[in-house]
């Protein structure tokens, strides 16, 4: 859900990209054709690090 929202984002505001962006679309990508081969550890670790300052920069770019 998070990396559709980001890359929609991407594409309707340009000229604003989130940083890391192509990751997050990335990592959506591979969550979706390959889920039986994911860590869930590791996309935990991913949330608790990086989605707190995903959604302040989100909110920041919006404004």
């Amino acid at each position: 859900m998070i990396g559709e929202a980001v890359n929609k984002f991407s594409k309707l505001v340009p000229d604003e990209p989130l940083n890391n962006a192509k990751q997050i679309v990335g990592l959506r990508n591979r969550l979706i054709h390959t889920y039986d081969a994911i860590d869930n550890t590791i996309i935990w670790t991913i949330i608790k690090k990086y989605l707190e300052p995903l959604k302040i920069e989100t909110i920041n770019k919006i404004k």
